[in-house]
């Protein structure tokens, strides 16, 4: 149970915070833009936050990808994964 909320947790922060995301992304172009921000701390505000968006590819999310996220090869692959079970079950089932 624990390990599911985590999840759920996990999923309502970044729900929220991809609605929350012009306007951080507003603040964070204005940081970018002052000159009074060292270019390091510019750069890694940038990316944590479209990380923390989503937006680059988490490899702790244990969902799977959805069909526009993956590349043609992606999507052959699990076609072809699911065919191979459905095989599978079909042969469970007529035996």
């Amino acid at each position: 149970m624990a390990n599911r909320r985590g999840i759920d947790t996990k999923r309502q922060v970044k729900d929220l915070l991809q609605q929350e995301l012009p306007m951080v992304y507003r603040i964070a172009l204005d940081l970018v833009k002052d000159s009074r921000v060292p270019p390091s701390a510019r750069a890694k505000l940038i990316s944590d936050i479209f990380r923390a968006g989503g937006l680059f590819i988490d490899a702790g999310d244990d969902r799977p990808k959805e069909p526009y996220e993956m590349s043609a090869e992606e999507i052959q692959a699990e076609l072809t994964r699911l065919q191979s079970r459905r095989g599978q079950n079909s042969a469970e089932i007529f035996d």
